[in-house]
């Protein structure tokens, strides 16, 4: 369903986006200059759906989950 988006101007980027959001994701964005892409979500479980999601797309896309610092920059 995803790879129909492959002739989109946007590129692998967008299907990507477009599989992200498609899980959930509430939050997408390009980390400087690529090719880091990340999401924001509440799903435990959406490093592991993304990456199943990805598995076949060009670039070996490798998708990790990361904790999100609830309490920001602190003074020592």
């Amino acid at each position: 369903r995803y790879l129909r988006c492959a002739r989109d101007a946007a590129g692998v980027e967008g299907i990507v986006r477009r599989v992200a959001e498609d899980l959930g994701c509430k939050a997408f964005c390009i980390s400087g200059a690529g090719p880091s892409l990340l999401c924001l979500t509440r799903d435990a479980a959406f490093a592991e759906k993304l990456s199943a999601a990805v598995s076949n797309l060009p670039h070996n896309w490798q998708v990790r989950g990361l904790a999100v610092d609830p309490t920001g920059a602190e003074i020592i």
